[in-house]
């Protein structure tokens, strides 16, 4: 039975002010699982009181859509969210068709996440990341449009969409940098800020806010959620070694400020690349450790809680509790939601 804890008033979406309104929570879960191991994950976060479940889309994995739509048939009160749908990847009619069709299953459980997608990912495959910034910008006003009147003109192109969903979800913009945190702002219904530090997550918002500001867009009805990499777990020890892999690619994706403000050698981050390339674990427990404190949250219950209870102090009323989790994914989510208890106990 849902916990009466997380209720949030509907609407109401996350960014500073209200301090006596409870907080907003979810999990990503990653399709690197089979769908009924997922599901059944789903209905525990459901069980716990969580709000919602983000699918992350990857080109290695099982696809979030076909999977957010086997989990929408099956829950009955959170949400799911789907993506990161990136331009190179997935062009906006693509985006628009499933963000319709999955509102159609689900009326009001349905989010959907665009960005720029992993850079070292896409590389991978041969693609360039060309243009981040404006492919994104174009990607998500046609989206939007397509949802909303079902037509968008461009230039040259051309786009419709022959059915729309009786409320348009809500879309999100994936951001780090000013730039696409400052569009998140203009276009986006919300951003989830990926970062794990207070001073990073501290300025994010300050942008988002500038930007909102600038837009007349008034916080209430905006959604500045955190996107936290959380690995979580009796044992710290274990709870470091599970984030290694994720804390890397995060790493690997950072901006050189960010890399040059916490020391980050390049002699280590191409030692790093190499053995995400070569999927070597192996090496990675002896070059990422240095570096998890800047990119995770990893720890104890009491430990990870001390955190997030700071990063809820700084107006985030939205906390996106991210992968890997833990070194066990099932009890990690039934720590999280007991913490999470704790936590909204002291509001």
């Amino acid at each position: 039975m849902a916990c009466e804890l997380f209720k949030v008033e509907p609407g109401w979406y996350g960014g500073p002010g209200g301090d006596r309104r409870l907080g907003i929570y979810s999990v990503e879960l990653v399709p690197r699982l089979p769908v009924q191991r997922l599901r059944g994950l789903a209905e525990m976060v459901e069980e716990l009181g969580f709000h919602g479940v983000w699918l992350s889309e990857h080109p290695h994995n099982r696809s979030s859509i076909v999977a957010a739509s086997h989990l929408l048939e099956s829950l009955r009160r959170i949400w799911v969210g789907a993506g990161l749908f990136n331009p190179y990847l997935h062009k906006p009619p693509l985006v628009a068709q499933v963000a319709a069709t999955l509102s159609e299953v689900a009326p009001g459980r349905v989010r959907v996440l665009v960005g720029a997608g992993d850079g070292l990912t896409l590389e991978s495959m041969g693609v360039v990341r060309e243009r981040p910034l404006e492919r994104v910008g174009e990607m998500l006003a046609a989206v939007k449009a397509l949802l909303e009147r079902g037509v968008y003109e461009h230039g040259k192109a051309g786009l419709r969409l022959d059915f729309r969903p009786g409320e348009p979800p809500p879309i999100y913009v994936g951001a780090q940098g000013r730039g696409m945190l400052r569009l998140g702002a203009r276009l986006g219904d919300g951003v989830l800020v990926n970062y794990s530090r207070v001073e990073e997550l501290r300025w994010a918002l300050q942008v988002v806010g500038e930007e909102l500001g600038k837009r007349g867009r008034p916080w209430e009805g905006f959604d500045a959620a955190a996107f936290l990499t959380i690995s979580i777990d009796d044992d710290p020890s274990r709870a470091l070694r599970s984030a290694l892999p994720y804390a890397a690619y995060i790493l690997l994706g950072s901006g050189r400020s960010f890399r040059e403000r916490y020391g980050v050698r390049e002699g280590d981050l191409q030692a790093i690349r190499d053995a995400v390339l070569r999927r070597d674990w192996r090496r990675l427990q002896d070059l990422m450790p240095r570096y998890v404190e800047y990119v995770a949250i990893t720890g104890t219950p009491k430990q990870v809680s001390e955190r997030v209870a700071e990063i809820r102090s700084l107006g985030y009323r939205h906390i996106v509790f991210g992968a890997p989790l833990g070194p066990d994914t099932g009890k990690a989510l039934r720590m999280l939601g007991a913490m999470v208890g704790e936590l909204e106990k002291l509001k």
